[in-house]
C-alpha cells in the first residue's frame, strides 16, 4: 500500500492583507515558497537585513515569500521550522521598501505570523508558534500579534486562541 501525504497548496491566499500607505488601498496577498529564481532579490546589497541564503540552505527550514498577486516584488520573507508541538518562526523580515515611516505597505508582519499559525494548525499543533524576538520589538509583537513573553528576556509565543484570531483575519477557511 502506498503512503499518502498531506501536500500543502503551492500558495496561500490572504484576503485584505496589505495596505498601501500612499493611498490606503488594500490588497490581497499570496504566500508562496521561495524559489531559486527569487534568490537574487533577497541580497543584503538590496537592503535585506538577514542572510536569507543560510535559511534556504538549512534542510529543516522552509522559506516563504509574501507577494501581491500579479506583482513581482517580495513584500516579506519568513523561515519556518517544526519543533515539538509547535512551529518555529526562525526569521521574519519585512522587505526593505516596507521599513520605517515611509514604508510602501503595512501589515506584512501580521500576514507572515498568520501564515505561520495556519501552517501550525495544518500540522496539528493548534496554531502555536514560537520565536525569539529582538528585545526592542517585544512590545510591538505583544501589541501587533498578541504574542506573549514566555521565557525572558526575549522568547515569545503565539498561543492557540490568538493564532486562531490571526488566521481568521486573512484566510477564508479557518481551522476547526
Amino acid at each position: 500500500m502506498m503512503a499518502t501525504f498531506n501536500i500543502p497548496p503551492n500558495e496561500y491566499r490572504l484576503f485584505n492583507a496589505l495596505t498601501e500607505n500612499s493611498n490606503d488601498k488594500v490588497y490581497d496577498a499570496l504566500v508562496i515558497g521561495l524559489e531559486k529564481r527569487d534568490y537574487g532579490k533577497i541580497r543584503k546589497t538590496l537592503g535585506w537585513q538577514f542572510t536569507w541564503m543560510s535559511e534556504v540552505k538549512a534542510s529543516e527550514r522552509e522559506v516563504y515569500q509574501l507577494v501581491i498577486p500579479g506583482a513581482n516584488e517580495i513584500q516579506g520573507l519568513i523561515s519556518l521550522g517544526k519543533s515539538e508541538g509547535f512551529y518555529e518562526m526562525n526569521l521574519v523580515e519585512t522587505a526593505p521598501q516596507n521599513y520605517g515611516k515611509n514604508k510602501k505597505f503595512s501589515g506584512v508582519l501580521r500576514c507572515m505570523a498568520a501564515f505561520a499559525c495556519k501552517k501550525s494548525f495544518e500540522a496539528g499543533f493548534n496554531g502555536e508558534v514560537a520565536f525569539t524576538a529582538k528585545t526592542s520589538l517585544i512590545t510591538h509583537y505583544e501589541d501587533t500579534l498578541n504574542a506573549r513573553l514566555i521565557y525572558p528576556p526575549n522568547r515569545m509565543a503565539i498561543f492557540s486562541e490568538d493564532a486562531y484570531k490571526l488566521v481568521s483575519l486573512y484566510f477564508k477557511k479557518t481551522p476547526q
